[in-house]
């Protein structure tokens, strides 16, 4: 595994390194002396603006998320801390799975790490469905004569089956309960390994019943929205300001796009495939300018990416424990604690 990860992260520095000798930068520095410092001062100020919202966010999110499944009470800032730390996790493991956030909550709060663990995938969940509900909806208005490319029908099938099977778990986690549980017994572990993982297993099932209470499931759903919305937004900011594009849903498309091809390639933060995929469909919106097009992508990916890998990496160093364990109150209180009662009766 560490070998793997270890040639993963290598084959992505390997991408972005080429990517960044690719630049003319005699064409780019051409380009920007069209500009004033004080625009350029404006663009980085605006942009650094939009991400910090948009971590406030997930933040808030991650909190909710917390609290609903978990029954811990946790601070705003402890909250905004772990999505940092996240970040930077997840930049050195395959796949963008990371464990920061379960561990800063056992470190913190003594939250046992399956019920953080199950938050976790929760929060992925909605990451993944918002990330194909945005470019399938927006592939609507991108150029026709390009869809080709970009395997939209495919990416339709995805996100609809995604969501079918989102509903199934909620609706009936019974279906997936006892196939899940007589695979662990046929697993050849440690009977006290398999009855772990057959409980971890069901309560991640559980967690997903958040999404039967109606102001959980709108809440959520409005916070994940909006944060890739602001994400969006800032990647549009920057290619209007390079004079890229003038379409918010071509910066939609393109931009989650390139996340996800990221993801799918398995290599850690998608280092260098987000920044190859987006110019590659960048160039084909605007023919001629790779240049630009490169020091765009590069520089949004600078901006929401690399300096937060920087400051979650700070975050996991000096991250002390501050604050006392909290437990909320009244659990039963809590939006999934009431599904889960509801279910049981």
């Amino acid at each position: 595994m560490k070998l793997l990860r270890q040639a993963l992260v290598l084959l992505g520095l390997l991408l972005l390194v080429g990517f960044i000798f690719t630049i003319d930068l005699q064409e780019f520095r051409s380009f920007l002396q069209t500009f004033s410092w004080i625009r350029l001062s404006e663009l980085l100020a605006l942009t650094i603006g939009l991400t910090l919202i948009n971590l406030v966010l997930k933040a808030w999110r991650w909190k909710y998320l917390v609290e609903c499944v978990t029954g811990t009470s946790i601070k705003l800032s402890f909250a905004f801390n772990s999505i940092l730390g996240g970040v930077a996790a997840s930049s050195f493991i395959p796949g963008r799975i990371e464990f920061a956030k379960p561990l800063l909550l056992k470190l913190e709060h003594s939250t046992p790490l399956e019920k953080s663990f199950a938050a976790l995938i929760v929060e992925r969940a909605l990451d993944l469905l918002t990330l194909l509900l945005i470019p399938a909806v927006t592939a609507l208005f991108f150029p026709f004569h390009l869809l080709a490319s970009f395997s939209v029908i495919h990416l339709a099938i995805v996100t609809i089956a995604v969501i079918v099977l989102l509903v199934l778990i909620v609706a009936f986690p019974a279906l997936f309960s006892r196939p899940l549980q007589g695979i662990c017994s046929i697993l050849p572990l440690k009977q006290s390994w398999r009855d772990r993982l057959s409980h971890f297993l069901n309560q991640v099932l559980q967690s997903f019943q958040i999404f039967r209470s109606r102001k959980s499931l709108l809440l959520l759903l409005f916070l994940s929205l909006i944060a890739n919305a602001l994400e969006v937004l800032r990647f549009f900011t920057i290619l209007h300001f390079f004079n890229l594009t003038s379409s918010f849903a071509s910066a939609s498309f393109i931009f989650t796009s390139s996340l996800l091809l990221g993801i799918i390639s398995t290599i850690p933060g998608g280092l260098g495939v987000a920044e190859v995929s987006a110019s590659a469909m960048l160039n084909l919106l605007r023919p001629g300018q790779d240049a630009v097009v490169k020091s765009a992508v590069l520089l949004e990916r600078t901006i929401s990416y690399y300096l937060l890998i920087i400051w979650g990496a700070l975050v996991l160093v000096f991250l002390k424990k501050s604050s006392p364990i909290r437990t909320a109150p009244n659990s039963q209180s809590t939006p999934f604690s009431q599904n889960r009662n509801t279910s049981t009766k």
